[in-house]
């Protein structure tokens, strides 16, 4: 017998899902890494550099204005590459979980919709400040607007995804109507949520920063090494706050969603465990960084446990949705008739894209 939440869900798709559960659920996770590194580095980035910005001004600091300077040109390309790798996982989202996704965003529609706006905002506000010569007030003024922007965003989408993990509340959230502006406010889980994404985000930008000045040590030594200590002190700041916010976050879980990492489940509770001995790690090694007279070994050994991070939560993540789903009885769809054509081509796509995402990024590691 159907629950009451149930009845307010859309009905089950009549149409067949396209893909296996499995390969859209891998292809969801692979297309998420690849939105997560530049959606992290446009909205940690903004922030890094907005900082940079400041600390360079009037000339106070000239190998801070340069990076405030590389970002400020580099930014519309990471804007646009966060919106293109983030069509692909939005769609697996919709496809596997779409009676959940489309819920929720009814009950958030206005600050749903306004994402478009925003985001179009911000990308011509970013080239306008690529364009624009100087450090002046004028540029400081839309380095901060794009990071203000890009935090909003970011709150928007984290009450979006912590709000369909409600689906057995839905019934009950919209007992008044459904005007379009129920946020997740009244939910534990959202502000621990919000900040352990948007210090991540800090974290990431900090590693890319230490990055460019990796690559650039041997062309220009003063700034490298200055790149690297000061990405990795912001890498290494943000990692160590994250250490708390990310265990707020965990505390802040339904108790049955909780335990699923604390013993109950072997994967869940060895993926977290991994997530956070290679966070000890990257957080050591940047901190390291930060204070060395020759950063180089550090931040290599930090990048390379960097990623680990990202993948573990990113499973973690995972593993928090499905088990907020299964609790709520929502499963698997129950028709699937594969359409390997189309999977086919979005293969060949998808490995174009990244040659071509590489190739954009090599040129701008080697550009003045």
């Amino acid at each position: 017998m159907a629950t009451v939440w149930m009845l307010w869900l859309p009905s089950v798709d009549p149409l067949p899902q396209p893909a296996p559960t499995g390969l859209l659920w891998a292809l969801l996770l692979l297309t998420f890494v690849l939105h997560l590194v530049p959606m992290n580095l446009a909205l940690g980035g903004s922030i890094v550099a907005l900082v940079a910005r400041w600390r360079g001004r009037d000339g106070r600091d000239p190998h801070a204005r340069t990076l405030a300077s590389w970002f400020a040109v580099a930014l519309p390309t990471i804007i646009a590459a966060t919106v293109s790798f983030g069509v692909a996982p939005l769609l697996f989202v919709q496809t596997l979980y779409g009676r959940a996704l489309f819920g929720s965003s009814i009950l958030i529609a206005w600050p749903w919709l306004s994402v478009v706006a925003l985001v179009i905002v911000a990308y011509y506000a970013a080239y306008l400040m690529a364009f624009r010569a100087g450090d002046g007030a004028s540029r400081t003024g839309l380095a901060a607007a794009i990071a203000g922007i890009f935090v909003v965003v970011a709150f928007i989408y984290v009450n979006n995804m912590s709000l369909m993990l409600r689906v057995a509340e839905f019934e009950s959230l919209t007992a008044n109507g459904t005007g379009g502006w129920r946020l997740n406010a009244d939910d534990r889980t959202l502000v621990p949520r919000f900040l352990h994404i948007l210090v991540g985000a800090v974290a990431v930008a900090g590693a890319g920063a230490a990055l460019l000045g990796w690559l650039r040590r041997h062309r220009d030594p003063a700034f490298g090494m200055w790149a690297m200590r000061y990405g990795s002190g912001w890498t290494a700041l943000a990692t160590f706050a994250n250490l708390f916010f990310g265990s707020w976050w965990l505390m802040s879980l339904p108790r049955d969603v909780l335990m699923r990492f604390v013993g109950h489940d072997a994967a869940a509770t060895t993926v977290l465990m991994l997530g956070i001995a290679c966070a000890l790690v990257a957080l050591m090694a940047f901190a390291a960084a930060a204070r060395a007279k020759d950063p180089a070994p550090a931040v290599r050994a930090g990048l390379m446990a960097l990623p680990l991070v990202l993948v573990a939560m990113i499973f973690t993540r995972d593993q928090v949705r499905e088990s907020s789903f299964a609790l709520a009885g929502l499963g698997d769809a129950p028709w699937i008739e594969p359409q390997w054509g189309p999977i086919g081509i979005f293969a060949v796509l998808l490995v174009a894209a990244l040659a071509t995402i590489a190739w954009m990024l090599s040129a701008l590691a080697r550009g003045k």
